[in-house]
Order: C-alpha cells, then sequence, then structure tokens
C-alpha cells in the first residue's frame, strides 16, 4: 500500500490501521497525521454516601416529606395536622 492510497482512505480506517501497525506519525505532500498514545478508558468508581439519609425519618405529621412544607412548616399540598382517617 502506498502513501497516497493510505491518505485516500476513510480517517477511521486510517487510523485503525496506524494503530494496528504501531505507526504514530504519517505525512505525504505536505499532510501529517500524529496520534497520541492510546489511554485506557476512564472508569467512573461510585462510592457510597456516607451520610445518613435524613429525609426518612423527616416527615411532616401528615405524612409527606419535609422539604413538601414552606416556611411554617405548613404542608404545600394544603393536608391538616393529622391524616385523615377514613369513616364508614
Amino acid at each position: 500500500m502506498t502513501l497516497r492510497e493510505l491518505f485516500a482512505l476513510d480517517s477511521k480506517l486510517l487510523i485503525k490501521f496506524m494503530r494496528e501497525e504501531g505507526i504514530r506519525s504519517l505525512s505525504y505532500e505536505g499532510n501529517t497525521i500524529t496520534l497520541s498514545p492510546t489511554r485506557k478508558p476512564v472508569k467512573a468508581e461510585v462510592e457510597p454516601s456516607r451520610f445518613d439519609d435524613d429525609a426518612v425519618a423527616e416527615k411532616l405529621p401528615c405524612g409527606h416529606s419535609i422539604w413538601e412544607a414552606n416556611e411554617l412548616n405548613e404542608c404545600l399540598f394544603g393536608c391538616l395536622d393529622a391524616p385523615k382517617e377514613e369513616t364508614n
């Protein structure tokens, strides 16, 4: 394969060929392609939270979460202080 044929290849094929053959730099008629060293993909490691979940313990008297209240601790859904009990 000549340099002219290499530069005529699709860029993805050319880069794949260069990586497989260990070619780091290629020049032809004033055009240069230089590949950086390949690096391993970065793996994101998720660490579990060390903080307790306060949302479970903090509930309004009506049963909604504390963040569903205004500054006066009134439920934004208009609930009364205690949950409604069904009567038959």
